[in-house]
């Protein structure tokens, strides 16, 4: 399996598992997980670096109509 297909794999059942949800709560879910490897894997400045580009570009968010299939 390709990088590709393993990303729309993930994507598919991560999306599937959350369907129904409280949007907020699954938000907050995957904030918190990805904060968990991040500080996991990355080294301390690679960490800080992630968090603060996180924090910094907070207001660059673009929000997509999503498309109804």
């Amino acid at each position: 399996m390709n990088n590709e297909d393993e990303l729309q794999r993930m994507y598919r059942a991560v999306e599937q598992a959350t369907s129904g949800g409280d949007p907020l709560v699954v938000a907050g879910i995957f904030m918190a997980q990805a904060i968990k490897i991040y500080k996991t894997v990355l080294h301390e400045d690679e960490f800080n670096q992630v968090t603060d580009y996180i924090l910094n570009n907070k207001d660059n968010i673009e929000i997509e109509n999503p498309t109804l299939q």
